[in-house]
């Protein structure tokens, strides 16, 4: 933990290729949300999607629900 009390931000750069398809809608879909830079949209995307699964800030406790559930209902 850093001295303010917040947590220290871990990060790592990845690199990858879009079709320009895929970078047209990426485009779109940064305007529709205010204009975010293209990192902060796939960030954004990345986070939602992560959610809409139950993978984000998931905890033990939920993590254990999560893999019953699924060894129960596959």
């Amino acid at each position: 933990m850093m001295e303010d009390g917040k947590k220290a931000r871990e990060s790592r750069t990845i690199s990858f290729g879009l079709s320009l398809r895929e970078l047209e809608a990426l485009d779109r879909l940064r305007e529709r949300e205010g204009g975010l830079n293209r990192s902060a949209m796939i960030r954004r995307l990345i986070r939602i999607e992560a959610k809409s699964k139950s993978l984000w800030a998931i905890d033990d406790r939920a993590a254990s629900v999560v893999d019953a559930k699924s060894a129960l209902f596959g």
